[in-house]
């Protein structure tokens, strides 16, 4: 029901959303196609052929401009209304309750459900799911562009790229575990810490603040010491799947560098593959989030 909530009369903008995503993601592959050529004009070329790419590459910052400025209007618009209906969905399944039954629940559980829920849900949801669709079109079309340009290479590249997917699989259970509890361990200190800001002329009445402080802390220290497990975890998984991405760009400087010494690529090749396999690299670290 939720899920339907989301995308209920948002399809227009989810869609246009998704257009803009694809004509950014290709885009982003021409930006390495036309550094070959300006590199390549720069060492070969004329000055008449510099002039070109130049008026080329200012036509190509226009486009990215305007398709940029359209894709956030449309996106920003999407994000809105999904979460409106997403909080309209909820508040009206609340209204729903039988009194008994509301009252048998903190109300500071229904307040992490309109703010913590709603921001985790415009984050790992509704904004990844462009994400999700911006990185596979970029990662499909540098392989593509890649392998059109050398074989070998390509295949090298591509071989070592996914090395920092082992990052994934070895730390990927255990951050999905960590992410859920300090979830839940937000949606507590929100709801105790509301509890404690209703119930202040009481504790002030029977001088219940020393209680009611250890109370805090003890809350309190639970959840940064999940916080710190989370980013701990996190910075481990990132420096893994840095170091295994090193594999990767190393073989593009030596492998290219050894083509174009034999004559067998220019130097402007050399700076499309270093462009691909960053294109390649950040898709892959991105999806495995």
């Amino acid at each position: 029901m939720l899920k339907k909530a989301l995308y209920q009369k948002n399809k227009l903008n989810f869609v246009l959303s998704i257009i803009l995503t694809i004509s950014m993601a290709l885009l982003a592959i021409y930006v390495a196609f036309l550094l070959q050529l300006i590199i390549n004009t720069i060492i070969n070329g004329t000055v008449g052929d510099l002039y070109k790419l130049i008026l080329g590459s200012l036509l190509f910052l226009i486009g990215y401009a305007l398709i940029t400025l359209l894709r956030n209007f449309f996106k920003f618009r999407y994000l809105k209304r999904g979460l409106m209906q997403y909080k309209e969905t909820v508040c009206k399944k609340i209204l729903e309750k039988d009194m008994f039954f509301f009252k048998q629940e903190n109300t500071g559980d229904y307040l992490s459900i309109f703010v913590n829920n709603a921001t985790f849900i415009s984050d790992n949801y509704l904004n990844a799911t462009l994400l999700i669709v911006y990185n596979i079109v970029v990662l499909v079309s540098s392989i593509s562009l890649m392998f059109y340009y050398h074989f070998l290479i390509a295949s090298i590249v591509v071989i070592t790229a996914f090395f920092p997917l082992l990052t994934s699989i070895i730390f990927g259970k255990s951050l999905f575990l960590l992410g859920t509890e300090l979830a839940e361990k937000n949606g507590r200190f929100t709801a105790f810490s509301k509890e404690i800001l209703s119930a202040f002329p009481i504790i002030k009445g029977f001088k219940k603040e020393k209680t009611f402080l250890k109370l805090f802390l003890n809350e309190n220290t639970q959840l940064e010491t999940i916080k710190e497990k989370t980013n701990l975890k996190t910075g481990y998984a990132g420096v893994l799947s840095m170091t295994l991405s090193y594999i990767t760009l190393f073989s593009v400087y030596i492998l290219s560098g050894y083509f174009v010494m034999s004559g067998e690529l220019t130097f402007g090749s050399v700076m499309i593959f270093v462009q691909l396999s960053s294109y390649i690299l950040e898709p892959i670290s991105e999806l495995g989030t």
